[in-house]
């Protein structure tokens, strides 16, 4: 074996964490965050698809509440019957009639939300012969039965066909592409701002922040920078997903898919890093306001966020990203918009968030996860705490 060979570092191995690493977002995520996601591509929903996503949310809002008041009752109903006709497949269908009526919409809007979810009678899935391929009912998962009714099998897919499927719908639209484009990045900007606001307060959070050298010399932007007490966090944003041909196991796609997701970000959020403790530079908001830095700041951190699930992000962010040694600067954390959601949930404090932060970064040699989520619920439940003499802690989700 050649020295420092890392096995893990190969696409035919990465294909078995992408694959098992589970889902980074729970359900109402995908839903909530769908409504923020898609707000300013209303008008192209309206006029092309005849709903938005907020009513997109509720109709799945509706169809889990529709199943979730018919189990006891047919929970009841088949106690009186022999085993032999027992079925839950009732549970899961439902009328057009109950949603639009669970909902509060309008019958035409609710069916042109089911129909755009519905997979076609005809589709047959030719183009899914391996795991990773592309699977339509991801995109498409509501069946439609012979008697008429709707058939969902599972809530989570909906709700994540609602966050994901909209994106591919307007990517067809070409002309539309450079608007796609600019409201994608605006979600994740402005939404990682609202989020961190909630921690350490809106007027300790900056939006889009130019740095300047001199009067006419930018250097370089943050997309959110925190600056609380002798603390800095830079935020830089992507939207850049992992392909299908990443999935499958491709080395070459999955390094230049994580460049362009994580790697670009961090590079420049390392930048942006030195020029906060340069002291040579000027930082502004689009406003024209100058923010103001502490001249004694001890730490800053870097965050990397993605708009999208991005499958096994934070293992892969321990096997590729090339971070430089910095002083007083952290090591990056990556992760996606909704494990960020969670954090400022859990640690609504400046001095219980950013002591995860610290901890969380500073282990990151030391622990292995496929996804943010499962180290944070660690810390919640345990406290986030590993002794210098571990080497490794592999924390997986059961």
């Amino acid at each position: 074996m050649d020295s420092g060979f890392d096995p893990f570092e190969r696409g035919a191995v990465l294909r078995e964490p992408i694959f098992y690493s589970g889902e980074s977002a729970y359900n109402f995520q995908y839903l909530d965050l769908a409504v923020s996601k898609y707000a300013a591509d209303e008008p192209w929903l309206m006029a092309n698809r005849g709903f938005s996503i907020d009513q997109a949310s509720c109709v799945a809002k509706a169809i889990e509440e529709v199943q979730t008041d018919r189990f006891q009752p047919i929970r009841e109903r088949m106690r009186k019957l022999h085993p032999d006709e027992w079925t839950m497949l009732p549970l899961f269908a439902f009328t057009l009639d109950e949603i639009a009526v669970k909902a509060n919409l309008a019958a035409d809007v609710v069916v042109r939300v089911l129909s755009a979810f519905e997979m076609s009678s005809a589709e047959r899935n030719e183009g899914f012969n391996s795991l990773h391929d592309f699977n339509v009912i991801t995109a498409t998962p509501l069946l439609r039965m012979p008697s008429g009714e709707f058939l969902s099998l599972q809530p989570y897919s909906i709700a994540e066909a609602i966050y994901e499927a909209p994106f591919y719908w307007m990517i067809k639209d070409k002309p539309y592409l450079p608007t796609l484009d600019k409201n994608r990045g605006d979600f994740t900007e402005n939404f990682v701002a609202e989020r961190l606001s909630l921690v350490f307060g809106s007027e300790h959070v900056h939006l889009n922040v130019d740095i300047f050298e001199t009067k006419a010399k930018k250097v370089s932007d943050i997309d959110v920078l925190v600056i609380w007490g002798n603390r800095a966090i830079i935020v830089q944003a992507k939207s850049k997903r992992l392909t299908l041909e990443s999935r499958k196991g491709n080395d070459q796609v999955i390094r230049d898919d994580f460049k362009k997701a994580v790697q670009v970000a961090y590079d420049q959020g390392a930048a942006c890093a030195k020029c906060i403790l340069g002291n040579i530079y000027k930082f502004e908001t689009p406003d024209g306001c100058e923010v103001i830095l502490p001249q004694d700041i001890k730490e800053v951190y870097i965050f990397c966020v993605v708009s999208d699930h991005y499958p096994a992000l934070s293992f892969q962010a321990r096997q590729f990203l090339q971070a430089e040694e910095i002083d007083r600067v952290q090591a990056p954390l990556v992760m996606d918009v909704f494990a960020i959601d969670a954090m400022t949930e859990m640690l609504q404090s400046p001095l219980q968030f950013l002591s995860y932060v610290n901890r969380r970064v500073n282990y990151a040699k030391q622990l292995m996860a496929s996804q943010e989520l499962t180290i944070l619920g660690y810390h919640l439940k345990k406290n986030l705490w590993v002794e210098s003499d571990i080497n490794i802690i592999h924390l997986g989700k059961c």
